[in-house]
């Protein structure tokens, strides 16, 4: 698959996944069932793992930017599965997301182990 493909479906995936994660937020906001939308979270954030895994490998594991991913699917997760949760981890879950994709280069790629990665 080329890059600019690649690129492209990134950005949908990317989309799709803030969509969802706006309904899901919605939901939780005003009472509602996010239905299938919390799976379309799940699995638009999984893409988007599975293309980070692709380009830094296991590697991946060891980023600041990887375990904060981590964190938001356990957030996430808890939220979908118990009811009362959703709010507070849905939101939180946010924060993390746009605290962390808006930090700098060298704090997403800070490793807590082992060397750094260069650019």
């Amino acid at each position: 698959m080329s890059k600019d493909w690649r690129r492209r479906i990134r950005i949908a995936t990317r989309t799709l996944h803030i969509g969802g994660a706006a309904v899901v937020l919605g939901a939780a906001t005003f009472d509602g069932n996010p239905g299938l939308w919390g799976a379309v979270l799940l699995f638009s954030g999984a893409i988007i793992v599975g293309f980070d895994l692709l380009k830094y490998g296991w590697a991946w594991f060891r980023l600041f930017m990887g375990w904060s991913v981590l964190l938001k699917l356990a957030l996430t997760a808890v939220g979908l599965a118990w009811d009362p949760a959703m709010l507070p981890t849905i939101w939180l879950s946010l924060i993390v997301g746009c605290v962390v994709s808006h930090a700098s280069w060298r704090l997403r790629h800070l490793p807590f182990w082992g060397e750094p990665l260069g650019r």
